[in-house]
Order: C-alpha cells, then structure tokens, then sequence
C-alpha cells in the first residue's frame, strides 16, 4: 500500500474532478461476461455496504 498527499502533486480539487471524471468513464465500459457493470476497485463493497445499512445484513 501506497500513500501520498496529493496537494504536493496536484490541487486537490483538480484531483477530485479528475478522479470524478475518470469514474464515469469506467462507469461507461462495456462490462466482461459475466459482470452487470464496469467499476472501479472498491465498487462493490461500496454498493454492498451502502445495501447492508439500508436493509441490514443478511444472516
């Protein structure tokens, strides 16, 4: 794992936008066999997790 501060390299905002951009993009990739949709690493936890406190946690 690899950490940095992004203001040393770029403004942060810019980054944010950036980054933004740059997942819709992937957003818009036609997704592999298989899979419903193209995400970014990090995707579907994100979806599972924001899920699990809607409906809670399946047993």
């Amino acid at each position: 794992m690899i950490a940095f501060q992004i203001g040393l390299f770029i403004e942060p905002a810019q980054f944010r936008r950036e980054m933004d951009e740059f997942a819709r993009r992937v957003a818009t990739l036609d997704p592999l066999d298989g899979f419903e949709s193209s995400q970014l690493a990090g995707g579907p936890e994100a979806e599972r997790e924001k899920r699990y406190a809607s409906e809670g946690i399946p047993v």
